[in-house]
């Protein structure tokens, strides 16, 4: 796990951009992608190259996960990739059709675009 020190070490990261890169890693619980650290706010291009030449996830890494079952709103509401909309539309749905069997369910909730689902899969378990 990176430190904010190490990163200030790689070309075009500086203090508040390694603060922000260890911020948004945490919020999601871990990056399971080095292309993840594109979505921090305000990253350059200079900066994602040296990640990307320099930054890894190692194999065995397995992002927090969150119970699409057990979860409460403001649990959901937590995670950078879910907004409230779509916190409101997964309660509906586990209240109206009782909990979650696979994850391949939440396709049938009308928030979820494909493109989100991706995103959220590696961070949601049954």
């Amino acid at each position: 796990e990176t430190d904010s020190l190490a990163l200030q070490a790689l070309s075009g990261i500086g203090p508040v951009l390694s603060s922000r890169i260890i911020r948004f890693r945490d919020n999601l619980g871990g990056v399971h992608s080095v292309e993840q650290l594109a979505e921090v706010y305000n990253i350059s291009e200079e900066a994602m190259l040296s990640l990307s030449e320099y930054a890894f996830v190692e194999e065995s890494f397995a992002p927090v996960q969150i119970n699409l079952n057990t979860a409460d709103f403001k649990m959901l509401l937590s995670h950078p990739y879910i907004d409230y909309e779509t916190v409101k539309a997964i309660m509906n749905h586990r209240r109206i059709y009782g909990n979650f069997t696979s994850t391949d369910q939440l396709k049938e909730v009308y928030q979820i675009t494909e493109e989100k689902l991706v995103k959220l899969l590696p961070y949601l378990v049954i």
